[in-house]
C-alpha cells in the first residue's frame, strides 16, 4: 500500500510502507483456522446469541459449528479472551492465534459492527473519535 489519507489536510497522499513489494511467497498460506472459520461463515453455521457492553469493549456470546463460544473484543474489535470447547482453543488457548469458532464469532460481531456504523463521513469520523478516546 502507498497511500495514506492526511486527517488534518483532508488530503491523500503517497507513502511507501514497505521497501519492497510482498507477495504470496513472502507472506506464506493462510493460517488454517482463519481459513475453517471462513468456511464456517460460508455456511452459516456460526450464530451471535447475546451482546453485552462492558468496560473496554464487548462481550459476545454464540455458537459456532454447535459450539458454545464465548469472546470479549476490545474498542479496536481484538479479541482479548476467549472460551471455547473445541481442542484447539483447550490446546492453546488464544496464545497460538485463536480457534476457528472464535474467529468466526469475531467476524459476524465485526460486521454487524460494521452495518450499524452508517457509512458515510460522519460515521466514519464518530469511529475515529471513539477510537482516540480509548
Amino acid at each position: 500500500m502507498k497511500l495514506i489519507h492526511d486527517l488534518p489536510n483532508a488530503v491523500y497522499r503517497w507513502r511507501q510502507i514497505m521497501p519492497m513489494a510482498l507477495g504470496e511467497a513472502q507472506l506464506g498460506p493462510e493460517n488454517e483456522e482463519l481459513t475453517a472459520s471462513k468456511e464456517i461463515l460460508l455456511r452459516k453455521r456460526a450464530i451471535i446469541n447475546s451482546r453485552t457492553d462492558a468496560a473496554g469493549g464487548v462481550l459476545i456470546t454464540g455458537t459456532a459449528e454447535n459450539k458454545p463460544v464465548e469472546l470479549f473484543l476490545n474498542a479496536d474489535g481484538l479479541i482479548k479472551r476467549g472460551k471455547c470447547v473445541c481442542s484447539h482453543h483447550y490446546k492453546f488457548g488464544i496464545r497460538a492465534g485463536p480457534c476457528r469458532h472464535l474467529l468466526a464469532l469475531r467476524t459476524l460481531a465485526m460486521r454487524e459492527k460494521q452495518s450499524a456504523v452508517e457509512n458515510s463521513l460522519a460515521g466514519w469520523y464518530q469511529q475515529l473519535k471513539n477510537f482516540t478516546a480509548n
